[in-house]
């Protein structure tokens, strides 16, 4: 089961009880079926430390996930930025040797080293809109179970944020719009997106691509190819998802060392 990994516990809520928030996301993650993690950071007072870093990092070590995906987090709340570095410098840190020989290096004891192909950010519709996408997701298939697993959380989508669903929506429903599905999200990435060729049908199922791409050969499931306008943005997230997923390794090929 897909790890979903939460910084910490959303308390205080800003609408509901202590307690109710946590009970709300155990109960979205039994909707979507993946297994919850949470650390134990405070919500308004995350702050991107080594010892935060080496939480992310075991974390990667024994998930050994081949993708990381995250949110894309700016704006007025500095948890966001501050989870965003901590999330990409937990990254690097799991690939890095010999934590043995340093003082806090302790936290890594039991695991190995593992490097990850790549690194996706996601957009958090709290924040700002973007002005652009490097590849979207067709999720119109499980559409209606995450639309489900959000209306859960009533310790957030009440008050002066009950709007927000629906913005979630019709985001959604326009970056779909301009790839040709009818619910779709968008990802950034930190670096170039390569795929295999110049013409043909067959790219990793739900995946939509660029144009120009030669999927004749590709050995995974046909889905829709669309233009898509590549903007370069800042590695900003909020929360992080480790993935296994054999169909978006072999479209995603890995870039250089160093980078995601």
């Amino acid at each position: 089961m897909t790890p979903r990994v939460t910084p910490y516990d959303g308390e205080p809520a800003r609408h509901a009880a202590r307690g109710l928030r946590q009970a709300q996301a155990a109960r979205a993650a039994t909707i979507l079926g993946v297994h919850r993690i949470t650390l134990t950071f405070q919500d308004r007072l995350i702050c991107d430390t080594v010892q935060a870093r080496l939480a992310v990092a075991r974390l990667v070590r024994l998930h050994r996930p081949k993708i990381v995906f995250t949110t894309a987090g700016s704006g007025v709340h500095p948890d966001h930025a501050a989870v965003t570095d901590i999330v990409v410098h937990g990254v690097f840190y799991a690939r890095l040797p010999k934590w043995e020989e340093l003082a806090d290096g302790g936290v890594l004891d039991g695991t190995e080293p593992h490097e990850i192909d790549r690194l996706f950010f996601g957009h958090c519709r709290m924040e700002p809109a973007w002005s652009g996408f490097d590849f979207a997701v067709d999720v119109s298939a499980t559409y209606a179970q995450k639309l489900e697993s959000l209306k859960v959380y009533d310790s957030v989508f009440s008050g002066d944020q009950a709007s927000l669903i629906d913005k979630y929506s019709a985001e959604d429903r326009y970056v779909g719009s301009l790839v040709g599905a009818p619910d779709s999200t968008g990802i950034s990435s930190g670096a170039a997106v390569r795929v295999s060729s110049t013409s043909g049908t067959n790219p990793a199922p739900g995946v939509v691509c660029r144009e120009n791409a030669d999927w004749s050969t590709h050995p995974v499931a046909p889905a829709r190819v669309d233009r898509l306008k590549r903007r370069t943005r800042s590695r900003r997230c909020i929360g992080v998802y480790l993935l296994k997923s054999p169909s978006f390794s072999r479209l995603l090929n890995r870039p250089p060392v160093g980078m995601w």
